[in-house]
């Protein structure tokens, strides 16, 4: 037997134009079967909106699909995503986080921009939420419209001068706590998994601490 064939493909964590992503769920698991990947998860962040286009379109090419979220929390002040696997698309404890974080990210999103009024800025709120659609409010779609209007060069300048964490200050303090989440995910026994959203300095003792 081939080296290749003693192993399956397999894709748990994925983002659609549901979230962040710059492909549709269709086209994500079309992606997936030309890549010849035998179990696969749509994990977009803090919402399920994909689910069930991911869902019927796995079926139609016989993939297997489970369904996944990417949920934003905090760890002791340190952003942290947390995958969940597994789950059923009504599970009551999911739905709950997941409403949550849009409240929160929402409410972020207007902090966002009272803070870029005060920087001397127009109020962008209503037309940051206009672009982001049916994908999930953040930072980049107010850098957007700040390149859009000719304040910034790109969305790089956009960070540096208006968008940073230097400028808007700490954003990241309103998610749920990661332990919080995975007691209230580990009660309904699903898999769960984190991330650090960016690249963090941390040691090995924290790590520890933080798994337990």
């Amino acid at each position: 037997m081939p080296e290749a064939a003693r192993y399956r493909k397999v894709d748990l964590h994925t983002h659609s134009t549901c979230s962040d992503g710059h492909f549709s769920p269709t086209e994500l698991v079309d992606l997936a079967v030309e890549q010849s990947v035998s179990l696969f998860a749509l994990t977009d962040h803090d919402t399920l909106d994909g689910l069930s286009e991911a869902r019927l379109r796995a079926a139609e090419h016989g993939l297997s699909f489970i369904n996944g979220v990417e949920l934003s929390t905090q760890w002791n002040g340190i952003p942290l995503h947390m995958v969940a696997l597994n789950f059923s698309a009504d599970n009551p404890t999911l739905l709950s986080i997941v409403e949550g974080n849009q409240v929160i990210r929402l409410d972020r999103a207007r902090r966002i921009a009272d803070l870029l009024v005060k920087q001397g800025l127009p109020d962008l709120f209503d037309e940051a939420v206009a672009l982001a659609g049916n994908s999930q409010l953040g930072r980049p779609h107010f850098a957007s419209l700040l390149v859009e209007k000719g304040f910034v060069k790109d969305a790089n300048k956009a960070f540096d001068r208006y968008l940073g964490n230097k400028k808007l200050g700490k954003l990241r303090d309103v998610w749920p706590e990661t332990r919080a989440g995975i007691n209230r995910i580990g009660r309904s026994r699903y898999g769960t998994g984190t991330c650090p959203s960016q690249a963090l300095s941390i040691d090995c003792d924290e790590i520890e601490t933080l798994i337990k």
